[in-house]
């Protein structure tokens, strides 16, 4: 899901276990959790929803 646009997609229960997140839009996901974000992989150019943060091990 690399560099992708998630604006309104629904990631209510979604698994993101492993998932590469680099540089995706996520600002505008919908049911976003900072535990799911915590199991993704990402950088510091992913867009984050406010209210959520950038976890640590990511790059």
């Amino acid at each position: 899901m690399r560099d992708s646009d998630l604006s309104g997609a629904d990631l209510l229960g979604a698994d993101l276990r492993d998932a590469r997140l680099d540089g995706a839009d996520l600002s505008k996901a919908l049911y976003l959790t900072q535990p799911q974000l915590n199991a993704a992989k990402g950088s510091r150019a992913t867009l984050l929803p406010s209210g959520l943060a950038i976890p640590p091990h990511w790059n």
